[in-house]
């Protein structure tokens, strides 16, 4: 049939001079229901999480994901960073208990020295900054001090920090198991070229996280999912 006898959608019906026949399919109104992509986050959670283990969760903010698999867990963290990615798709977390026989994973920075000048230590975990102010005549050990009541109070790092012997930060993963053998310990990211250097007269060394061991086991969970969000 003709442009000029029936109306095309999307193939221009005017001076169209070539001869043949023009062809058009139209699906617009061939199916008009759609289909509602789930996204299942799984992780491990924090035994303070009110989530039952092993039982799928729909997820709808980040406060309610914090009740139920913890603050700071792998698994509130991992929603976090998905919502970035899709602030609106539907979402279930498949929480994981650690497995009962695992350790955690364990790291420190050891700060050695005195301050000769103020200035800020540019300390990330995770990739998250952490900033902490360092005085003129701070030693070590008040650096390392300080450097523990900023991480503990940070969002976003899966760790927490305590004092080992003098001037030393003992790190150690929330949860057991291999992921957390991965949490990055740096300084100084962006480099001097954007302000970040290690202040006059203090000196750091790191031990890198090690130790986890024994992930949970992945097969109660998936027995679990059921319909409701396959």
């Amino acid at each position: 049939m003709s442009g000029g006898a029936l109306a095309f959608k999307y193939f221009p019906s005017q001076f169209w001079r070539p001869s043949g026949v023009n062809t058009e399919f139209d699906a617009s109104q061939a199916n008009t229901a759609t289909q509602n992509q789930r996204a299942l986050l799984i992780g491990q959670i924090l035994a303070s999480g009110t989530a039952p283990a092993n039982i799928a969760v729909q997820a709808y903010n980040q406060t309610q994901v914090n009740l139920l698999c913890g603050v700071n867990s792998m698994l509130a963290l991992k929603y976090a960073a998905y919502r970035k990615m899709d602030p609106f798709g539907e979402v279930w977390l498949g929480p994981l208990a650690d497995a009962g026989g695992g350790s955690a994973a364990q790291g420190s920075i050891t700060f050695t020295g005195t301050a000769t000048a103020a200035a800020t230590l540019a300390l990330y975990l995770m990739g998250v900054s952490i900033p902490v102010v360092v005085n003129l005549g701070d030693t070590g050990a008040i650096v390392a001090t300080n450097v523990i009541a900023a991480v503990n109070v940070t969002a976003g790092v899966s760790c927490t920090a305590s004092a080992g012997s003098s001037g030393v930060v003992d790190l150690a993963a929330l949860h057991k198991g291999l992921a957390q053998n991965d949490i990055d310990i740096r300084f100084n990211y962006y480099g001097a070229q954007n302000g970040e250097v290690t202040p006059a007269g203090i000196a750091w060394t790191v031990v890198p996280f090690t130790g986890g061991a024994s992930n949970p086991v992945l097969t109660t969970l998936l027995s679990n999912l059921g319909v409701q969000c396959r």
